[in-house]
């Protein structure tokens, strides 16, 4: 199976960077996060090594070399199985990663794009919700204000955005799960059920 790693997106660095500064400031002296970089296992044997959204290094003392001792996925509106994928390859394809966190993010409702056009290429006009042709649908655009968006309720922050009178945005959950090194196959197992919770982004 092939993990294909998709350009990030705003809040996709948002959650990574908040990860990144928790590990940061929990962590004994002695370790280090590394960000979009391959593992680093210098007892692996594979040249192919998993890249990963952050990984947590551990020197030993009296070690040569830091070693992954820990790694994070991050995946937003990205296919279950592709994420759960990258995650079981960090412990499964070396030998010192023991803990792997998965972080899924998805949208809900799922984001649509609200201009594109159906079947017969009519367009769904966002205020009468009747089907427009193209010249119809550009002159209404042409008539509005371009201006920044505004969330529909101010005080809150998980508020959907609204544009041209089309809502935009939905509210973001996720997921954590807990990959593990199981003590007799040495392989991935997901430990514990996955931790569901809403994302709270701060405002800009």
């Amino acid at each position: 199976m092939t993990t294909v790693r998709n350009a990030p997106t705003p809040l996709h660095q948002w959650v990574v960077s908040g990860v990144a500064d928790l590990l940061t400031s929990q962590m004994p002296a002695g370790t280090q996060v590394l960000s979009d970089s391959s593992i680093q296992d210098p007892t692996s044997l594979e040249e192919d090594m998993p890249i990963t959204d952050l990984q947590l290094l551990y020197q030993e003392h009296g070690a040569l070399e830091p070693k992954a001792v820990l790694s994070v996925e991050t995946g937003f509106s990205q296919q279950y199985e592709s994420l759960q994928h990258a995650v079981r390859r960090a412990i499964d394809a070396t030998q010192d990663v023991n803990v792997s966190l998965m972080i899924n993010l998805k949208e809900k409702p799922a984001f649509r794009a609200p201009f594109s056009p159906t079947s017969s290429g009519l367009y769904q006009h966002p205020i009468t919700k009747e089907y427009v042709d193209t010249a119809t649908m550009l002159t209404y655009l042409k008539s509005l204000s371009h201006t920044v968006p505004l969330p529909k309720n101010p005080d809150d922050r998980e508020s959907p955005l609204f544009f041209l009178g089309t809502r935009w945005v939905g509210r973001v959950e996720g997921t954590l799960e807990v990959w593990v090194r199981d003590k007799v196959t040495q392989k991935a197992v997901r430990k514990l059920d996955p931790i569901v919770g809403v994302l709270q982004i701060p405002p800009s």
